[in-house]
C-alpha cells in the first residue's frame, strides 16, 4: 500500500484527495397540529355552549352536559400540554406559551359568563365541573408564575387578574 499524506509541506490539504461530502439539509417533518388549532377548538366548544349569548337555546340538558364535559376535557388537555412544555423549557419558557395561556384564560372567562345561565339547567354537573376546574386553576397559576418574565408587566398583570376573576366566579 502507498501511504497518502493529506498535508503537503506548506500545510494545505492536498487537492487530489476527495473532499468530504457537503452536509445535506435535514428532511422537513410534516406539520404537527399547532397550538392555534387547540386554542380555536377550545373556543369552538365554548361557542357551542353559548352560540348567541344564550346557552344553546334549543339544546337539551344532556347535550349541554356533553358539551360542557368536552370543553372541560379540552381545557385539561391544553393546560397539561402547556405545563409539560413549560417544564421541558427548563425555566426559560417561550413567549408563545404566554399567548396560549391567554387563550385558555379567554375560554375560562367565557365559561364564567355562561356559568350563571347553566346553573339552573345543570346544577349537579356544575358541582362536578368545579371539582375538575380547581386543579386546572392551580396549574394555570403555576404557569403564570413560570411565564412572568415572558411578557410585559401590564399584559402579565391583566392575565393574572383575568384568571383570578374566573377562579373566583367558577369555584365560588
Amino acid at each position: 500500500m502507498i501511504r497518502i499524506d493529506p498535508v503537503n509541506a506548506s500545510g494545505a490539504l492536498s487537492e487530489q484527495l476527495p473532499h468530504p461530502p457537503l452536509p445535506q439539509a435535514l428532511p422537513v417533518a410534516p406539520a404537527q397540529p399547532g397550538s392555534d388549532f387547540h386554542a380555536s377548538l377550545l373556543a369552538q366548544h365554548a361557542l357551542l355552549l353559548d352560540p348567541d349569548g344564550e346557552p344553546a337555546r334549543d339544546a337539551t340538558p344532556q347535550q349541554l352536559q356533553a358539551q360542557l364535559e368536552r370543553l372541560l376535557a379540552l381545557l385539561q388537555e391544553r393546560i397539561d400540554d402547556l405545563k409539560e412544555r413549560a417544564l421541558l423549557a427548563g425555566g426559560r419558557p417561550a413567549h408563545g406559551l404566554f399567548a396560549e395561556l391567554e387563550q385558555v384564560a379567554a375560554v375560562l372567562a367565557r365559561l364564567l359568563q355562561l356559568w350563571p345561565r347553566l346553573l339552573p339547567v345543570l346544577p349537579q354537573q356544575l358541582a362536578v365541573a368545579r371539582a375538575r376546574l380547581q386543579p386546572l386553576f392551580a396549574v394555570c397559576h403555576f404557569l403564570l408564575r413560570a411565564l412572568q418574565h415572558s411578557a410585559e408587566a401590564a399584559a402579565w398583570q391583566q392575565l393574572a387578574d383575568s384568571l383570578a376573576a374566573s377562579e373566583r366566579g367558577l369555584l365560588a
